[in-house]
């Protein structure tokens, strides 16, 4: 769970339209994706979710994509961060974990998109156009946010300039949930195994099939040690966070009991706590004109930011005519 700190806001949550034209073929229009992933933005407590933000105001929360923003924003400002690169070796680094992924979404590894490769300066762009000061990411993206943070510096040396904000990442209590089939790996939305991965619209009988059939070892007992025990201990972590408690107090409440009693107790306890999020996915994908309406008020508001800060940019960079 991420704590954003009181004096952090606003705070924009992006949908990305561009970056799934990266991964899905082109038969799936980007417009069909953006409601998609606007969708999960269901899992948002009442108090900041965005269709409550926008209408009473209580945060500025634009939700936008930025494919609906000016198009010169993206290009331009992408542009503008990709001829600043520190070096090619945390480049290099990127590229080899995107390509790992590529071979596991695809069965043909030998084409893969430079849209994968080049996404990471997309996600800089993004994050340095409203000069973000803080980024929740898992512990996988925070190479990602170190290209951003490196061009960030690159280019305010490079012009005797503070324009932009290193960001800083915040990072949750659970910083990485691992694949039910292979505890190695992390999970993953892109892996071609559904059973690896909980969705937040499976149904309860998918959650108890899944949890039940999760990778774990011949010991009986529930301990919590991920160097020897990696299955049972993702489930015990999984627990803990969803709980909100923690690993060892999750092993002390299954003492004496088997690994088969926590699988059975953590279906019920995912079941729970996401059938609100499933009945809200499903009510919101009944409701596309409104989903929409979201889109294009958080696209205006983004717009009014994005667009003097890229004026700013050219400026500093001689080309504002």
């Amino acid at each position: 769970m991420f704590i954003f700190p009181p004096s952090i806001k606003p705070m924009y949550c992006i949908s990305q339209s561009l970056y799934s034209m990266s991964i899905f073929p082109p038969s799936i229009k980007p417009m069909y994706c953006i409601p998609q992933s606007l969708y999960s933005m269901s899992i948002f407590p009442p108090s900041i979710k965005p269709m409550y933000c926008i209408s009473q105001s209580l945060y500025s929360m634009p939700i936008f994509p930025p494919s609906i923003k000016p198009m010169y924003c993206i290009s331009q400002s992408l542009y503008s961060m990709s001829i600043f690169p520190p070096s090619i070796k945390p480049m290099y680094c990127i590229s080899q974990s995107l390509y790992s992924q590529a071979k596991a979404m695809s069965d043909n590894t030998n084409v893969v998109g430079l849209g994968l490769f080049a996404y990471p300066v997309l996600q800089a762009a993004d994050i340095l156009i409203y000069k973000a000061s803080h980024v929740p990411v898992g512990e996988d993206q925070l190479q990602h946010l170190e290209l951003a943070r490196d061009i960030a510096r690159s280019f305010n040396s490079a012009y005797n300039t503070q324009v932009f904000t290193e960001p800083q990442p915040l990072l949750g209590e659970v910083q990485r949930v691992m694949s039910l089939r292979n505890p190695l790996q992390k999970m993953s939305k892109s892996d071609n195994q559904d059973m690896t991965r909980i969705n937040l619209t499976d149904s309860s009988d998918d959650i108890r099939n899944k949890i039940r059939k999760a990778v774990t070892d011949c010991t009986g007992s529930v301990t919590f040690d991920p160097h020897e025990r990696p299955g049972v201990s993702n489930l015990v972590s999984i627990f803990a966070a969803v709980s909100d408690s923690t690993p060892d107090k999750i092993c002390r409440m299954f003492e004496g009991k088997q690994t088969v009693h926590l699988k059975d107790e953590l279906a019920e306890l995912l079941i729970s706590e996401l059938a609100p999020i499933r009945e809200e996915i499903n009510r919101l994908q009944t409701d596309r004109g409104y989903v929409m309406d979201i889109l294009r008020d958080g696209s205006e508001r983004a717009r009014e930011i994005a667009e003097p800060n890229l004026a700013e940019i050219k400026v500093l960079m001689g080309i504002k005519f």
